[in-house]
């Protein structure tokens, strides 16, 4: 029942990822060193969130028509929201403020959570009341996000149709878009594998997500820090304090790996135990999922980003092959040995990458980026 309602989100959260391409943190990084204005991400801001609307319009009404029985005319509510909650992050997220980051995360949930229960509790379609509440929770938290700012934190939107958005954010982009694709893996199994398959792996590929918002919040409080330093030596010590939450989320991954197939059978019933290898080796590549966030992140505030980019557009290419190979093969265990595969593949590479240092050019302060 849930299966194309699921494929339909991801196909969303995949949209907003596209629309975004990666000028969410190439703004982040520009702000943190002071390179970019608040005016500037505001009229920016004000381009992209125009040209996600008409976009996701046109996504739903294109699909709303043609192919209506697939569900995916819902990825256009489910894109904007997200464009929404991510963007209006970013003033927070440049100035260090990771806790109102988290708060804005912790609002979506909950709203989403609350307005799941009270539409099912109102007797509304279960796959309705499912991307309902998954598009009000982050609207919600974009709304959060810009009412915690203060006046000289908030960007003035301002729409200017000559002003391109996404310049500078090329390579950040490509890394994005690719990050965003790996959601279309559900979307694939559908296709390939059915639904059955979709729907097994779906019950539990965001259970590994906990370990991947402790990985968030330490990237997202550290990342400005080491785009100030400009170098792993100078960036190290004032980041380390933090890193036991990249740790805290190892040992989960390790955890949920080795409890899986009790855990299925305990939270989900044991109609689902099938799903207990699956979700054993998606927290094994969860693993190397909690440790990319924050080396990308940190590669590309060090000026890095072209290399980021390759390795990881390169990586998805390779497990989004793998899972149509693999899930018609195995089904949603497939898909979650390409998941696996995929992640070990990108840490070894960003460490490789780590190996040559680069210092990040600096340009004059208030002469980058501004309007």
């Amino acid at each position: 029942m849930f299966g194309p309602v699921v494929a339909a989100i991801s196909a969303g959260s995949t949209l907003a990822g596209f629309v975004d391409f990666g000028s969410n943190s190439l703004w982040v990084r520009e702000l943190a060193t002071q390179r970019m204005s608040l005016a500037s991400v505001g009229h920016r801001l004000a381009s992209k969130l125009a040209v996600g609307a008409l976009v996701a319009v046109g996504w739903s009404a294109i699909f709303a028509m043609v192919a209506p029985a697939t569900q995916l005319w819902i990825a256009g509510p489910i894109a904007v929201s997200v464009i929404l909650s991510q963007s209006f992050a970013v003033p927070l997220r440049a100035a260090g403020r990771s806790d109102l980051v988290a708060i804005g995360m912790l609002v979506d949930r909950l709203v989403a959570i609350s307005a799941f229960s009270v539409l099912l509790a109102v007797q509304i379609e279960p796959t309705l009341a499912l991307w309902l509440s998954m598009t009000v929770g982050p609207v919600t938290a974009s709304a959060v996000s810009r009412w915690v700012l203060s006046g000289s934190q908030k960007p003035t939107l301002k729409f200017s149709p000559q002003l391109n958005p996404w310049k500078g954010s090329r390579h950040f982009g490509l890394s994005s878009a690719a990050v965003s694709a790996q959601t279309l893996d559900i979307s694939i199994m559908d296709f390939i594998a059915g639904p059955a398959a979709a729907g097994l792996y779906g019950a539990v590929n965001r259970w590994t997500q906990p370990m991947s918002l402790l990985a968030g919040a330490f990237t997202t409080a550290s990342t400005p820090i080491v785009a100030q330093a400009a170098t792993w030596k100078d960036a190290w010590p004032k980041v380390k304090r933090s890193a036991w939450l990249v740790l805290g989320a190892v040992f989960m991954c390790v955890a949920v790996a080795y409890l899986a197939d009790p855990l299925v059978i305990i939270l989900v019933g044991p109609e689902y135990a099938d799903a207990g290898k699956v979700l054993q080796f998606l927290a094994l590549g969860t693993i190397g999922a909690v440790l990319n966030q924050p080396l990308a992140s940190f590669l590309q505030s060090l000026g890095r980003d072209r290399i980021v980019s390759t390795i990881v557009t390169s990586g998805v290419a390779v497990q989004l092959a793998l899972v149509a190979f693999l899930s018609l093969q195995l089904g949603a265990f497939g898909a979650s040995l390409a998941f696996c595969a995929l992640q070990t593949m990108i840490l070894i590479l960003l460490i490789l990458a780590i190996v040559t240092k680069k210092r990040m050019p600096r340009l004059p302060s208030g002469r980058h980026f501004r309007q």
